[in-house]
């Protein structure tokens, strides 16, 4: 057994590393607090660049990458100041085998399992290291054509939209529709909803111009559920739909509308509108979403 007592140990060549070895059977054990340097920060860019100063960096700007060039056997974690993406491939193995877009506070661990071969081990987002769900302020649909809820934060993954006596002053039916940076889009939407009354079914319909989540309601009766959307994939920015509605169909009673549906779009989701077919005036309720 071997004691050295001193304040630092350095390796005998400047541009070598210290390499510590228990030797046999034996492993280095640390007794104390392990410390790590956060190093300086790192310019986005692809590949991005792993500094040599520090096992914990911030990474700036908004340049997408899909490689990094790295020391084999390093440890280090990532913390990004901005939104980009990650490609998951050959050189940066991602959770999940899929591209991730990071937002502001988002961070990696990561390990070189050979040089510029990345593993990410583990993605923490800020949106959950939050304290769970973001609630959006009520909105009143007393009057418009659409209701819009715009900025919602990259790295959203799942939006809950709370419909309370949602009415319009006719009978076309409901659609939510989702759009990017690029502004809301209105078609190649894979969407059915049927409807099902207190006494028999009603027959589907299916749209393309958005998510189907309510069927020809009765003017004056405002519909009460929930929409669900979530992102299936975010490499390709697809969103799947649920919604479940209930609202009385006058003469008819009350009816149920069950929908799904899916739609990909160009880039990340900043908003979601509420809207009809036909473009009805909304009249009654109000409306707020939840997201994550």
């Amino acid at each position: 057994m071997s004691t050295v007592k001193a304040d630092a140990i350095t390796a005998v060549s400047t541009n070598g590393d210290l390499s510590l070895d228990g030797l046999g059977t034996g492993g280095v054990s640390i007794a104390s607090t392990l410390k790590m340097t956060k190093g300086g920060d790192i310019a986005s860019a692809s590949p991005l660049v792993i500094d040599t100063d520090g096992n914990y960096f911030d990474v700036t700007g908004t340049t997408n990458f899909a490689a990094m060039t790295v020391e084999s056997g390093n440890f280090f974690m990532l913390q990004f100041d901005g939104a980009l993406t990650i490609t998951h491939g050959s050189g940066i193995e991602l959770p999940g085998a899929a591209n991730l877009t990071t937002a502001t506070g988002d961070r990696l661990i990561c390990y070189a399992t050979a040089a510029n071969t990345v593993e990410v081990m583990s993605v923490e987002t800020e949106a959950a290291a939050s304290a769970g769900l973001t609630v959006s302020s009520v909105t009143a649909t007393t009057s418009g054509t659409t209701i819009d809820f715009g900025s919602i934060p990259a790295g959203t993954e799942m939006i809950i939209i709370n419909y309370n006596d949602v009415g319009t002053n006719s009978t076309s039916s409901h659609l939510i529709q989702i759009g990017d940076a690029g502004g809301i889009e209105a078609s190649n939407y894979i969407s059915i909803g049927g409807q099902i009354l207190y006494s028999d079914a009603s027959a589907g319909e299916q749209v393309t111009a958005g998510f189907l989540v309510m069927k020809s309601p009765q003017a004056a009766h405002g519909a009460e559920g929930q929409v669900i959307l979530t992102l299936a994939n975010p490499a390709t920015f697809k969103w799947n739909c649920h919604g479940g509605m209930c609202h009385n169909d006058g003469g008819n009673g009350y009816a149920v509308t069950s929908s799904a549906g899916a739609k990909a779009l160009s880039a990340e989701l900043t908003t979601v509108r509420l809207t009809t077919v036909s473009g009805d005036t909304f009249d009654q309720g109000s409306v707020n979403i939840m997201y994550m």
